[in-house]
């Protein structure tokens, strides 16, 4: 293999690696066990019509090096990401994984960025709530 391809090779298998990585730091679950492993994990939830609760769970891969978590929440309307909301959660700085309880009531597609008191991003993932329609 020339130098080049192997050079190209590698940048695209970090790249990919980087990436994925980053988004199984925070995992959407119904809840998480006192070992931080995700209870039914998916990336879409139906919810009742009155709203439902979700576990976060945040897991950097490293120590959390922080005192406090804040879990920026957005909202997709139309392709455009909204602000909708912030929580934050005390944790202690030598944890290796935290999780919260986050309310949802309307339906639509979510994004929540975990975020230490430094503003230093630890982890993004996204989630497709539906309401149930009983």
């Amino acid at each position: 293999m020339k130098p080049r391809h192997f050079f190209f090779c590698c940048m695209i298998f970090l790249s990919v690696h980087a990436t994925d990585a980053s988004s199984q730091s925070l995992i959407f679950c119904e809840s998480a066990d006192k070992y931080g492993k995700a209870i039914n994990p998916a990336d879409t939830f139906d919810i009742n019509p009155e709203g439902g609760m979700l576990t976060v769970l945040l897991k950097p891969g490293h120590a959390l090096n922080t005192s406090l978590i804040n879990y920026e929440i957005y909202y997709f309307s139309d392709s455009v990401s909204l602000y909708n909301n912030t929580e934050q959660k005390e944790v202690q700085s030598n944890w290796l994984f935290c999780w919260i309880h986050l309310f949802f009531k309307d339906e639509g597609k979510y994004r929540v960025r975990a975020l230490d008191a430094e503003k230093n991003l630890l982890g993004t993932a996204e989630v497709f709530i539906k309401a149930d329609k009983k």
